[in-house]
């Protein structure tokens, strides 16, 4: 009512209604009357289903929650809202007692009595019905009790109006005043009943999806708590008082917060596979947090209403001292309050829309974040292409090729930068409530100056324009530093990924330079944005003045008017009001922007990315039927993706007439490498594009009877081995011993220090490539599927091992009578096992299939198959193998071996400030920060003269004539000090920008060449998924808020400094005043800063593991769809997200408490100073009105200095966790002395002498005192069980793991050469190759170093050629697009580029680590021969193998045995020692004669 007469006057002096006072004597009754016609109706809505269902003659169904017996927490809560409710309903029964007194004693008369009888009704029913509700327990007390507070709260807005109002009048006198006491008796019970009780009194708990077993403190805070955030008070204090506050002691997750009741709320609207219909991801997005939005909008509407409380008060309190108090009727403390409580209501109101909003922010961040994993799952792997490509083309083996993208980085990309993007642009009611704002601006500087302010708004009209071409500019930058961003991330994903390969070949700096390059124009388009966010925030800024200047011109010069203090300050605060709003929308313009760019990424990656054939929508005549009665495929045509079913010379398609796989028998799926075997397995599962040929094509896989798959390429998750093998299904004790003994494992777990509970680490790093296969196995045999597909998992393991799999898994009773399809080269080891066989040709059809006998007999290429593998398998073994090779890191306990991440403590380091210091200022922090601090300080001098002039102009107009002032020269001067704060704000930004550019750079740098040198043991401990937060989160955190919220720091900071000069010349006693302000202010914000960085580091760390899933999820996605676990995946991503919601959560909650509570300290220093200068000694009213414009702005800014201070030290985390980087385990850097002469290696000579080597510094030793001598150009064949040390004799040579003893290469020991040297001159080709994204050409030679006749050369001795055949279809060529991992090609494939690239190489050592194990025996036949003609004669070249055929024609043999040398010499010699392991080898194979053939062969030569 207060405001309403208040608004009155300032309109015009209109008078109060008479209708109004009298209204108030009804009001109470009203209100009461009102509140039982309301409770009536919502008995009777209750009560009508039970009254319905009697006369219907049926029993209705009982509410659950009513009728069952109510819980411990239930009665806990029902006490504690009782502690409130009793002494409010003795409050109403007080209340009720004086109201009879009163009437009694008959000391009112008039309304007052009318008022006082009708309150005797109004507490009577309010007491009636709180002791109802206090009575009886039932769900509908909470309604009761919100009747209850209505009523009194309409009862105390009476009394105030009738008699605290009068208080603040010089006019007016309290109504009910002949009450005597028993009125401040009555209003203090009314406040404590309608007000305090009210607010105070915990909220009931409405659990909502799944329930905590302790609720969230938020769920059940009183309305005070909330709007004060004092639920989060104990726990800040609890975190204040702790070094590092641990994740187990952040509040409870909220129910309405966990992602299982998020995905519930929104995946109907958002999803495009559950909604109904398609709103966009923007308008779903609006519709599912329609309330929030609601609730935001009335928040932000108070915040609007409110803030014109100050310019109102400075209005009204300046015009009071102009004319001493002459005509006023309302007391100055009023506008004093008005002055100090209006922005606190407004902050108050914000601080509410800033809390909804995170809540919100943060709850679509995790239906975004789980909506993207959820498409992932029904993606097409292949298919891994920009969707708007139409012509591509796979190569013969894979699937679509052009334009390739790097699926994992490109989700990366979605799951963080481009949710979070979408999530900054929350705050878009601002810009919507924008027109709101000005409106109301123009019409109070219309109140006060005229019509003049027309003429500003007819300016800012004109200059509309200029912001929209601004914003469509940035729109354009934004999209580009988007794209650049995208390029970066995913070149940085990429690398992590092949970073072992990277290492072994020494391409670490040049790895570097090409990711430095995608950095640099990254941070081009990041300058480019900035400078048009600078361009932006200067339009908006100059427009507001702009408007200022005209309207100030107009209503001086155009209507001839006088200016006085008290209009020229409070239109001051209205534009300062105008400008922040401008500022505000332009600040928010760039997020609209971002936003609106991921906005149509995410859309785009929803919408048009290339789904299964099962989540596609197609038309009827294009589906292939589905059966579950047949294993089979029939007329049917298989494609990578959709775009690459059409005619191509190089679209790989596998053509199916009709295939049927014998059920409950072994199946054998056979062919030479590229023929499409994998294939065949992937279109049985659905992730192939199928083509129907016919009526009557169908696809047919019992999958309602289970479906396991083993991956060529084995898959683990990062957990313990028998988490891997359970895979989710129930732990049977026997069933488990079985499958352990029969897939070879005992042995294995037992040199583990924690047996099957031992991790496997991220990609399965722990195992050998033996041991993943057969773990990936035993998930298979352990599971119920009654379908096993297995792909070529005998590539893996060695002879013995392979024979055992054979004779105690395959041939063994968890196997027998299930469904085995095995794809495989080594065709004589199933021989004795399979029942069917399929024979696939390298055209992708079937070019016979049938009994194995009968194609055995009758395929001549299945026969030569045959023939060429029986001798390269031993007879029966009879017991496992022996020797398992383990790389048994050192775990950190309980089998971990990825160990937790670090988190630092306390504040952000000293040394990480000072780094990123120095990286600003460039070695030259005078001149550097002398510009920036000098060009803010010179800003704000003009920015604060500014006011001052314009109140020095209107104290002109006192005492001289209005002819005499020259309105001109005042604007004129105004208009210079507008040009000299742009002039020096462009100057100080600029210098800063350019600052920031180069710390951005460098810092990325150093982090790039940290990671790429750091040691393999470091690599294999640390998950990509924290590399990659690194690289993306961390460092866009650093790019865009640290570096911004850093100027803005330092910008405020000689703000704060320059007004409070001010203050202090103004008000001199007020240098106290601020100072303990400024205590007490430091204090909270020390509390928040001790609570707040812990929760901001878990939150990072917290974010990592949601990353880490999704990049799991990609890399098995096959593997999970086929064995039906996507559901499992998901809750595990629920999970994921749950920990990063409840901390994030916490975070924006601990953000809101400091930013209420500085903003009461606030309005105390505001309301104080105000008090000073108004009741202290004679002040000019134009230098109070300049001293209140100050001291507005001032508390602001200490406000806002605050937040800043506690921003950029959060923010500064993702500076401490890219430092910790900069800080790990690293190899030896290169050294002068390191370099080796430029002939050498002049030969390929390896002499290597008692070398023992580990995987970590403290680990077992897997080799041990290894000596042997190797001539130039020899080739030396490298044999043992799997297990004895092949592989980590490799890695010792290119010093990869830790090494003790010598080697000599070429003469040099190879300790003294530098490591990237060392590796430049030996090359490896690992068993499992890795390829990168792009062309083949640029695999072979991804620094062009090469001409294309020597690339094709390397492809002729690889065998690729070869194996293709001469016709033009169907080959891959040096410009055949490859895919992120070789993804579109197979296995073999694969190792034959891999191969093709290390004879590029040309080095004098060369080390083949299985290099052919996945390829078919003809073929690597084919290449052995190849790689004989083409590497030079003075190559050196070391072979491991588990084919003897591939080494038996080597100069010399080493054989290895637990990591020792068994035996070494020339196969002749070693075969003439009749008990020599090699003797051994040779005589349990089938083949012997030919083996023994060979070596004679090769010994006469």
């Amino acid at each position: 009512m207060a405001l309403f007469e208040t608004a009155l006057r300032l309109s015009g002096g209109l008078s109060i209604p008479s209708w109004l006072p009298k209204s108030t004597v009804v009001l109470p009754a009203g209100a009461a009357t009102l509140s039982l016609v309301v409770l009536l109706t919502q008995v009777a809505v209750n009560l009508t289903p039970p009254i319905r269902a009697k006369l219907a003659g049926y029993e209705a169904p009982q509410n659950d929650a009513s009728t069952a017996e109510p819980t411990a927490a239930a009665r806990r809560e029902r006490r504690a809202l009782q502690k409130f409710q009793v002494p409010r309903l003795l409050l109403c029964v007080l209340l009720l007692a004086l109201s009879v007194v009163t009437a009694i004693t008959g000391k009112v008369e008039g309304q007052a009595h009318l008022l006082n009888l009708s309150l005797i009704g109004v507490y009577v029913y309010i007491s009636g019905i709180s002791l109802w509700s206090i009575i009886f327990h039932s769900p509908f007390n909470a309604v009761l009790q919100r009747h209850v507070s209505f009523v009194f709260l309409v009862v105390w807005i009476v009394y105030a109006y009738r008699d605290i109002w009068p208080l603040a009048t010089y006019t007016l006198v309290p109504a009910d005043a002949s009450e005597g006491w028993i009125l401040w008796a009555e209003l203090s019970a009314l406040t404590l009943a309608g007000i305090v009780v009210p607010l105070i009194t915990p909220r009931r708990r409405n659990p909502v999806g799944k329930q905590e077993s302790e609720p969230n403190p938020e769920q059940t805070a009183s309305l005070l708590s909330l709007v004060t955030y004092g639920f989060v008070e104990n726990f800040i204090w609890k975190a204040s008082r702790m070094t590092h506050c641990p994740f187990d002691m952040l509040p409870p997750l909220a129910d309405y917060d966990g992602t299982d009741y998020l995905v519930k709320r929104s995946f109907r609207t958002l999803d495009p596979f559950v909604a109904k219909q398609s709103r966009g991801l923007l308008f779903g997005l609006l519709y599912v947090f329609r309330s929030e939005y609601l609730l935001l909008s009335i928040s932000y509407v108070i915040r609007i209403a409110a803030r014109f409380s100050s310019p109102l008060g400075i209005y009204h309190l300046l015009q009071y001292l102009e004319t001493g108090g002459e005509g006023a009727t309302i007391r100055p403390w009023v506008w004093i309050a008005w002055l100090s409580l209006g922005p606190f209501i407004s902050q108050v109101a914000m601080n509410f829309y800033m809390f909804l909003a995170g809540r919100a922010w943060v709850q679509a961040g995790a239906m975004l974040t789980q909506l993207v994993y959820n498409h992932a799952l029904r993606i097409r792997v292949k298919a891994d292409v920009d969707s708007s490509r139409k012509d591509s083309e796979g190569p013969s083996a894979g699937g679509p090729s052009k334009g390739s993208k790097n699926l994992s980085g490109k989700l990366y990309n979605l799951a963080t930068s481009d949710v979070e993007n979408i999530l900054e642009g929350r705050e878009f009611l601002q810009i919507l409530f924008a027109p709101i704002w000005i409106a109301a601006c123009i019409c109070f500087l219309y109140f006060l100056l005229g019509w003049s302010a027309f003429v500003g708004l007819a300016i800012m009209i004109a200059l509309l324009p200029v912001p929209r071409y601004v914003v469509a500019w940035m729109h354009k930058i934004q999209k580009r530093k988007m794209k650049m961003t995208d390029a970066r991330v995913q070149e940085i994903s990429e690398t992590v990924t092949v970073i072992r390969m990277i290492k072994m070949f020494a391409w670490e700096e040049r790895t570097a330079k090409r990711i430095d390059a995608a950095r640099r124009d990254e941070l081009k388009s990041i300058m480019k944005s900035k400078a048009a966010q600078v361009v932006s925030a200067n339009v908006h800024y100059l427009v507001p003045k702009i408007v200022m200047i005209a309207t100030f011109f107009a209503y001086t010069v155009l209507m001839k008017n006088e200016l006085t203090a008290s209009r020229v300050y409070s239109a001051i605060t209205v534009f300062s009001a105008l400008m922040e709003n401008v500022r505000a929308c332009m600040r928010l313009f760039p997020s609209m922007v971002q936003a609106k760019v991921s906005l149509d990424r995410i859309s785009g990656f929803l919408q048009q990315t290339e789904l299964l054939d099962e989540f596609a929508p197609t038309e009827p005549y294009t589906q292939v039927a589905a059966r579950e009665d047949v294993i089979g495929i029939r007329a049917t045509t298989f494609a990578w993706s959709e775009q690459s079913h059409e005619p191509s010379a190089r679209a790989f398609r596998l053509r199916i007439d009709e295939v049927t796989f014998e059920q409950g028998n072994v199946n054998l799926v056979v062919g030479p490498t590229g023929s499409g075997k994998t294939a065949l397995l992937l279109a049985l599962l659905g992730e192939m594009h199928a083509i129907p040929n016919g009526p009557g094509s169908y696809i047919g896989l019992p999958r309602s009877r289970g479906v396991a798959y083993v991956a060529q390429e084995s898959w683990v998750l990062s957990d313990t081995i028998k988490a891997n093998i359970l895979f989710g299904s129930p732990y049977n004790e026997t069933r488990y011993q079985r499958v352990i003994e029969q897939c070879g494992l005992e042995h294995d777990l037992s040199l583990f220090d924690y047996g099957d509970e031992t991790e496997v680490g991220e990609r399965g790093l722990t195992l050998s490539g033996g041991q993943k296969a057969r773990v990936s196995l035993a998930r298979a045999v352990y599971s119920p599927a009654e379908t096993l597909l297995i792909d070529d998992v005998f590539a893996a393991l060695d002879v013995h091992t392979a024979r055992w799999i054979v004779e105690k898994c395959l041939k063994g009773e968890l196997v027998r009578g299930r469904t085995v399809i095995l794809v495989t080269h080594n065709v004589a080891v199933v021989e004795g096992v399979a029942s069917y066989v399929i024979f696939l040709g390298q055209d992708g059809r079937i070019t016979n299939q049938g009994k194995w006998s009968r194609v055995a007999q009758d395929d001549a290429a299945l026969r030569k198959e045959l023939e060429v593998t029986q001798g390269e398998f031993a007879v029966e073994i009879g017991g496992t193998n022996k020797d398992t090779e383990i790389k048994k890191l050192r775990n950190s306990g309980q089998g971990k071996l990825v160990a937790p991440e670090e988190i630092a403590k306390g504040h952000v380091s000293r040394n990480t400030v000072k780094a990123y210091f120095s990286d600003l200022n460039g070695g030259h922090p005078f001149l550097f920060w002398g510009i920036v601090i000098v060009g803010i300080l010179l800003c704000d001098a003009s920015t604060i003269a500014q006011p001052y002039w314009l109140g020095h102009w209107a104290q002109q107009f006192e005492g001289h004539d209005r002819s005499s002032v020259s309105n001109f020269y005042y604007l004129g001067v105004y208009l210079v000090f507008t040009c000299l704060d742009y002039v020096f704000r462009w100057t100080s930004f600029g210098t800063y920008l350019f600052g920031m550019m180069r710390a951005c750079q460098k810092i990325h740098q150093s982090l790039i060449e940290s990671i790429l040198h750091a040691t393999l043991r470091w690599l294999d401990t640390t998950p990509t998924s924290r590399i990659i937060a690194r690289c993306t989160q961390d460092i866009q955190t650093i790019d865009g808020p640290l570096s911004a919220l850093l100027y803005n720091l330092y910008e405020m900071t000689v703000s704060i400094f320059m007004k409070f000069v001010v203050i202090v010349v103004i008000a001199p006693i007020f240098s106290v005043v601020g100072a303990i302000s400024a205590v007490l202010g430091g204090w909270w914000a020390q509390i928040y800063l001790k609570a707040q960085l812990p929760v901001k580091r878990e939150m990072s760390n917290t974010r990592a593991p949601i990353l880490g899933h999704l990049s799991t999820t990609l890399t098995g996605l096959v593997t999970i769809r086929a064995y039906g676990a996507q559901e499992r995946f998901i809750q595990e991503s629920y999970l994921k997200l749950d920990n990063y919601t409840r901390v994030t959560r916490t975070f924006y909650s601990l953000s809101r408490w400091i930013a209420l509570r500085l903003e009461v300290l606030s309005a105390i220093f505001s309301a104080s100073l105000a008090t000073y200068l108004v009741y202290g000694p004679g002040t000019k009213a134009a230098t109070i009105g300049f001293a209140l414009v100050q001291v507005v702005g001032f508390s602001h800014i200490i406000l806002g200095w605050l937040r800043l201070f506690n921003e950029v030290e959060i923010h500064s985390n993702s500076l401490e966790r890219v430092e910790q980087y900069l800080h790990i385990e690293h190899e030896p850097a290169p050294t002068p002395t390191g370099i080796p002469p430029a002939y050498w290696p002049a030969s390929g000579s390896l002499r290597v002498e008692k070398l023992s080597a580990r995987y970590s510094a403290d680990g077992p030793r897997v080799l041990n005192d290894i000596s042997f001598e190797v001539k130039s150009g020899e080739r030396v064949g490298i044999v043992g069980r799997t297990g004895s040390g092949k592989s980590s004799l490799a890695l010792s040579l290119l010093r990869l793991i830790h090494t003790e003893g010598h080697v000599y290469y070429d003469g040099l020991l190879t300790d003294s050469i530098n490591l990237d040297a060392l590796r430049s001159k030996i090359t490896i080709i690992p068993q499992m190759p890795e390829l990168l994204s792009g062309t083949l050409r640029q695999n072979l030679d991804p620094f062009s170093e090469f001409e294309d006749a020597v690339l094709n050369d390397a492809l002729r001795a690889s065998g690729l050629f070869s194996l293709q055949g001469e016709e033009a279809g169907g080959r891959i060529t040096l410009d055949t697009q490859i895919s992120s991992g070789g993804g579109n090609l197979s296995v073999g494939q694969r190792q034959i580029l891999a191969l093709a690239r290390a004879i590029a190489r040309q080095s004098k050592l060369l080390i083949l680590d299985e290099a052919t194990s996945a390829i078919d025996y003809e073929t690597d036949t084919v290449i052995q021969k190849s790689l004989r003609e083409a590497v030079s004669r003075d190559t050196t070249v070391l072979t491991i193998a588990h084919r003897l055929q591939t080494i038996m024609d080597a100069d010399q043999i080493l054989v290895l045995d637990s990591g020792h040398v068994a035996e070494f010499g020339p196969p002749a010699e070693l075969l003439k020692n009749k008990d020599s392991l090699f003797s051994a080898l040779v005589n349990e194979s089938g083949d012997r004669d030919v083996l023994r053939a060979i070596v004679e062969r090769t010994a006469d030569a």
